[in-house]
């Protein structure tokens, strides 16, 4: 199978899970906002934040596992295999133990009063609630990884999308079963109760389905202590080692705001915070599809010596993740506040409404304003402008995304793992500085676009030179300007759109997404496509025509 090929095969599979994640997402928000306001979406919100922290351990072991487990699946060495997946559970067992341990020592910060609820009943005490259970599923999750991450290692993607798209399902299904049907008239700290208790029980499922399936798929899964190779051990920790400090710099940025947020300025601008991430994810997400399965794909090639291809492969992810992620950009950048008014404005007036009528004005305290309008005004225009910034960064971080994925792929996570350290510093201290001299944490982006811009932009980039031979000045010239070429003209046609919408529905908002698809499709064959790549679709698509044959064209 050509590498073009593989990589479209791999961005359906991956946009089809993405889509539904994505609009699961944007129910979510919408639904608990409505639901139990934006101090409760601030509660949920923290609580991935302070979890994030060991979290991070999770994440970082189970994208070694994939590193791993997919150059003993290369193999197809069914002794290799059983060897790398009990090295696997020998490191995972006790990490889970070790998360575990740090999800109950937030818990018991949470119930002596740490962090900032507001002095809201009992959120103490249900903020420690959920961060038990929190613990508890990724304790559980961080056992099963090693059959879990062994689908995605031997390049199931469909599978392992699927296995994605349950596990945010669930998540969305406890919250309308626990808010709308089970607990909708409780005071907000017993539904945030009730919703860790979903947590720890029925949001499993997928984690239980991803054992049975690993099993069903990949040929060799059989643990075996009595036969542990140390060696294996040793390297699955090394690898372990430097993809954790990179895990630090991707994953914790952004927790680490919000809970140096709480402390500064408490749950309602963690809502907010809430969503500025999630607008950031969905730019994220957006590239996320094209060099999702990358790494397991580096590991096959550079196994069998194709180093140059793998430069091209680089070459490419960068004008391939420009294409996809400017136009959603730049059509959030223009539209922000307009689809913020139709995702969260109607749902957040009639949930603080309600919290006023039973005498809880801590959403107009939060803004100092006197009314739920004015209040509402102040949350979207705050969400707004930290969302501007904040998909600039992320802007700069998918650019060169597919790069650092192959160069963890190849096994060069160290060569530039190094920079997490010093990310963490710049993040967590220019955060203190700017929240001391400001009310609202409006520059709240800022730490991220900085560290996001030494990293992508800089570290990345010359160690795929030194590793690899990356030419980057070469790189950009060859994929940046013709999709900045293709934004700045797309940009025209939706600024005078603009004018003419300065408000949308829903019905609206599905005709600009169609529109800017519609156009940013022609853009994209008429000036990012190089020649080569326009022959091969024009190819497709005349193969594909009625009366032709596929070997006519």
């Amino acid at each position: 199978m050509r590498l073009s090929t593989r990589l479209i095969l791999n961005a359906f599979a991956n946009y089809a899970r993405l889509g539904t994640t994505f609009l699961l997402g944007i129910f979510f928000t919408w639904y608990v906002v409505g639901k139990i306001g934006m101090i409760g979406l601030g509660t949920i919100g923290l609580v991935v934040a302070t979890f994030g922290l060991s979290a991070a351990v999770e994440s970082a072991i189970r994208q070694s596992l994939i590193r791993e487990l997919a150059a003993a699946i290369a193999t197809g060495e069914t002794d290799r295999i059983r060897k790398s997946l009990t090295a696997a559970m020998l490191f995972c067992a006790p990490a889970a133990a070790l998360v575990l341990f740090i999800a109950l020592c937030f818990a018991g910060l949470a119930y002596v009063g740490f962090f900032n609820t507001e002095g809201a009943e009992h959120l103490d005490w249900a903020l420690a609630c959920l961060l038990v259970a929190e613990g508890i599923h990724v304790c559980f999750r961080l056992v099963a990884s090693p059959y879990s991450q062994s689908i995605f290692a031997s390049q199931h993607l469909g599978v392992d999308n699927f296995l994605r798209v349950i596990d945010r399902f669930m998540w969305v299904l406890s919250a309308v079963l626990v808010f709308g049907f089970w607990l909708p008239d409780e005071p907000l700290y017993v539904q945030l109760i009730g919703f860790a208790a979903s947590r720890a029980s029925i949001q499993m499922l997928d984690i239980f389905l991803g054992v049975i399936l690993a099993k069903l798929l990949v040929r060799g899964l059989h643990v075996d202590f009595r036969n542990i190779d140390w060696s294996e051990f040793r390297s699955m920790m090394s690898t372990v080692w430097h993809t954790s400090q990179v895990t630090f710099l991707m994953n914790l940025n952004e927790q680490i705001i919000a809970i140096i947020i709480n402390l500064f300025f408490g749950l309602t601008f963690n809502g907010v915070w809430q969503i500025v991430v999630q607008v950031g994810g969905q730019a994220r997400q957006l590239t996320e599809g094209l060099v999702r399965g990358i790494e397991p794909l580096a590991t096959n090639m550079m196994h069998q010596g194709k180093k140059q291809a793998l430069v091209d492969l680089m070459i490419r992810t960068i004008r391939y993740q420009l294409t996809v992620s400017l136009p959603m950009v730049a059509t959030y950048l223009i539209f922000l506040t307009p689809i913020l008014n139709l995702w969260v404005s109607g749902r957040l007036t009639q949930a603080v409404d309600s919290q006023v009528a039973e005498g809880n004005t801590s959403m107009l305290d939060a803004f100092g304003v006197a009314t739920v309008a004015d209040a509402v005004t102040a949350a979207v225009y705050l969400t707004a402008v930290m969302s501007a910034i904040q998909l600039t960064a992320m802007a700069m971080r998918v650019s060169v995304r597919g790069v650092e994925r192959i160069l963890y792929g190849t096994g060069e996570v160290q060569s530039y793992a190094w920079f997490a350290k010093y990310a963490s510093i710049i993040v967590i201290g220019l955060a203190c500085l700017l929240f001391a001299f400001s009310d609202t944490p409006i520059l709240a982006p800022i730490p991220t676009f900085i560290a996001y811009i030494l990293f992508y932009q800089f570290v990345i980039p010359r160690a795929a030179a030194r590793r690899t031979g990356f030419p980057i000045a070469g790189a950009w010239r060859r994929s940046l300007p013709r999709p900045l070429l293709a934004v700045v003209i797309l940009a025209v046609p939706l600024a005078i759109a603009r004018c003419y919408m300065p408000q949308l529905t829903l019905v609206s908002l599905f005709g600009l997404a169609a529109g800017v698809g519609i156009l940013w499709s022609i853009l994209a064959y008429a000036i990012i496509l190089e020649p080569d790549e326009r022959a091969r679709v024009n190819h497709i698509i005349t193969a594909r025509l009625p009366g032709r044959r596929p070997d006519a064209a």
